[in-house]
């Protein structure tokens, strides 16, 4: 992967988690690191009456949905708030009914949270579904062709913990979007964990990972880019096509030619520990 011979110097400008996935994020300027990823990421998902997850893909609506965490009595909370709705704070059943749920290949029992959050979540997205919580009893082990490790597990993400972005890579990504006369985008329709500022373009894409204070990440996988990018984060509207812009410079041959934007990362050091804003972070040695 690597075609850097130093390591590069760079800046943690922003992180992101997703606590219900595919709606919107939050940004964070500190978070603790779990070997699943950062706290809270993807913790939560709607599912359809099958089981199945929902996203955006399908869904776009679930854009709009912004989740708020906050703590109730010491036990973690969730309030739900979108356009149109009343917010709605679960209370999550004191004993959840288990629920099996998929998220592409993998199977797994979820807790389910009830009828209250089934009913506002299908009333603002128009279908019957349901809100899950992950089982932490359950492991769900990542992709061991691209981890190398089968311990390395995730809650709901769609296949690994992290997601780190080059700040670069999106402006280098907007000024293409005005050289075609388009507006620019921010980098919410990517939906990192980790933006590094100070970094060249896409300087993911060729070191092994990265190093914090506490914390070290290991790149594993290009992100392939579907349908989401093209969707606004603020209306839920498929405007301002992103990926057409994609085609002209990011198809990946390690990707059998599909778009890549971002590197998917498994954590190797660091588990328990905090990353901040501010810190400093290398680009991990060559192997």
């Amino acid at each position: 992967m690597s075609n850097v011979s130093e390591p590069i110097q760079g800046t943690i400008s922003a992180l992101y988690i997703y606590p219900v996935k595919s709606c919107a994020g939050l940004k964070l300027s500190h978070t603790a690191v779990r070997s699943t990823g950062l706290a809270f990421d993807r913790e939560w998902m709607v599912v359809d009456t099958n089981g199945h997850f929902l996203t955006q893909r399908t869904h776009p609506r679930m854009a709009l949905i912004q989740p708020r965490l906050h703590k109730v009595d010491g036990v973690d909370g969730l309030t739900l708030s979108a356009p149109g709705m009343n917010d709605f704070t679960l209370i999550a059943p004191g004993s959840p009914d288990p629920l099996m749920v998929k998220v592409w290949r993998d199977s797994m029992s979820a807790s389910d949270m009830g009828d209250e959050a089934a009913e506002w979540l299908s009333d603002f997205l128009g279908t019957a579904c349901r809100l899950v919580r992950f089982d932490k009893r359950e492991r769900r082990i990542c992709d061991p062709e691209w981890t190398r490790n089968n311990e390395t597990s995730t809650y709901f993400a769609d296949g690994f913990p992290l997601l780190v972005l080059s700040a670069a890579a999106i402006a280098h990504l907007n000024c293409r979007m005005s050289e075609a006369g388009r507006a620019t985008v921010g980098v919410s329709r990517f939906r990192p964990n980790i933006v590094v500022s100070d970094w060249p373009a896409h300087l993911e894409d060729k070191v092994p990972g990265l190093v914090a204070p506490d914390v070290a990440l290991r790149f594993v996988k290009p992100c392939t880019r579907c349908a989401i990018p093209d969707i606004d984060p603020l209306t839920g509207l498929v405007t301002n096509r992103v990926n057409d812009i994609l085609r002209d410079y990011r198809r990946d041959a390690r990707m059998k030619g599909a778009l890549t934007f971002g590197m998917n990362a498994v954590i190797t050091r660091g588990v328990g520990e905090t990353l901040k804003t501010g810190q400093v972070v290398y680009s991990d040695d060559p192997v």
